[in-house]
């Protein structure tokens, strides 16, 4: 039992937990999965990051690889967003890479170019890859020489940080 003098003493809390939404659910159960769940705090608490930054607080790993992976909506059209999600939670090594690709890939392709994230799985490796995907209106023979001029000018100098989990293509628009 708390005593009254005891309450007293107590700090109030510094965040407004009260105005945040509450997720339940079982998620000890087969049918429940990280992605699910971390789909479901995404969807509850963006708005309130994006609205209120201090609400949470800098100190959530979740929240400020998502508030990057936001970043790269800016920059990229991502086919399939909750794979993608999950895949650059657990590879979030690549988020600062992603964020700084599309300089060198503008510099080389020009600015008339569509640039998509795809991920590319494997279930029988058990093994997921992301795909840069650069969508230009190049012939086959110019698109061929910009690739060779941007792994000459930047992925062969970063190849090595992507741990084999990035890879960069071209695709006719």
């Amino acid at each position: 039992m708390l005593h009254t003098s005891t309450l007293k003493t107590l700090e109030p809390p510094t965040t407004n937990y009260i105005n945040l939404p509450l997720l339940v659910g079982n998620f000890d159960s087969k049918e429940s999965s990280l992605k699910n769940l971390l789909y479901d705090i995404k969807r509850c608490y963006t708005d309130k990051i994006t609205a209120e930054p201090n609400i949470i607080g800098e100190s959530s790993i979740f929240f400020s690889i998502q508030k990057h992976i936001d970043l790269l909506e800016n920059y990229y059209i991502i086919d399939n967003y909750d794979e993608i999600l999950m895949f650059l939670l657990t590879n979030d090594f690549l988020i600062n890479i992603l964020l700084e690709a599309t300089q060198p890939i503008r510099k080389v392709f020009g600015e008339s170019i569509k640039i998509h994230l795809n991920l590319h799985s494997d279930p029988e490796e058990n093994y997921d890859e992301l795909f840069i995907v650069i969508k230009n209106r190049f012939n086959p023979n110019k698109a061929l020489k910009c690739m060779d001029e941007l792994d000459l000018i930047w992925f062969d100098k970063i190849d090595n940080n992507t741990q084999g989990k990035l890879n960069i293509i071209e695709e006719p628009l």
